[in-house]
């Protein structure tokens, strides 16, 4: 059983690798695990500060949401991570930060927690990343194509798009806890997302070694389109670090 406290910090991601560019700067103990969920529990300076790996998509992000929140007891949910742009002016690597989630069909909307938002901006500033502020859409699924995303855009009219925070805002929502997010860009607007990602991929991210071979067999130029995603996904990795290295630091001064 993970001990109690009071007004921690919660930052959650979808990914391993997502969660690791937070947890460089961080020196948590090992993770304790529920599922495809990880939860690495912060210190006892002040701020205390938590890390809590979802696994992909909305189901799985309520579902550790609701798992981790009773031993962390946050007062306010960070989510970040990586995400898709939906506005032709963002690259990979650029910040959006939230000041809205809205969520695909349902016309919910929640506010994010403005000293936050200021907070990621000052960051991306320090850590020399281009930044935009404005609603972040939550899909369901994968957005694959330019015409999916921009479809997305023109119905939500959002900067980028996730797949888990509508999940953890209406947590939030329902507890009184405050919201933060904000996403580094790894696929632009015109970017095609392989339509294999979803189904070579686990809860967590990670490859399936058998359907990623078939996948190949199926379709060889596979392989290129994959290799460029990678590419991009180590520069989103690398400004998620960046930015969450500046972030912390301030955090760690104080006012």
């Amino acid at each position: 059983m993970v001990g109690e406290s009071k007004g921690e910090i919660l930052f959650v991601t979808a990914l391993g690798w997502e969660a690791r560019q937070v947890l460089r700067h961080l020196s948590p103990p090992s993770a304790v695990h529920e599922g495809s969920a990880r939860l690495w529990r912060g210190a006892s300076r002040s701020p205390s500060i938590s890390v809590l790996q979802t696994g992909v998509g909305p189901t799985l992000a309520g579902r550790a949401i609701r798992w981790a929140a009773p031993s962390v007891r946050p007062s306010v949910v960070v989510v970040t991570g990586c995400g898709g742009a939906l506005d032709d002016g963002l690259a990979v690597g650029d910040v959006v930060v939230a000041d809205e989630i809205v969520q695909a069909g349902e016309g919910a909307a929640w506010p994010t927690n403005r000293e936050w938002s200021g907070r990621y901006e000052r960051a991306a500033k320090a850590a020399s990343l281009s930044t935009r502020r404005g609603r972040l859409y939550t899909s369901a699924s994968i957005l694959q194509s330019p015409e999916d995303k921009r479809g997305a855009a023109i119905r939500s009219g959002a900067l980028a798009v996730d797949m888990e925070t509508s999940a953890i805002a209406e947590w939030a929502s329902g507890a009184g806890v405050e919201l933060a997010a904000a996403r580094v860009i790894v696929d632009t607007a015109g970017a095609i997302v392989p339509p294999e990602l979803a189904t070579i991929t686990g809860p967590d991210g990670a490859a399936n070694v058998r359907r990623l071979i078939a996948a190949f067999g199926k379709r060889p130029l596979l392989a290129r389109d994959l290799g460029l995603l990678g590419i991009a996904t180590m520069r989103c990795a690398k400004a998620l670090g960046a930015l969450h290295g500046a972030l912390l630091a301030e955090l760690r001064a104080g006012p």
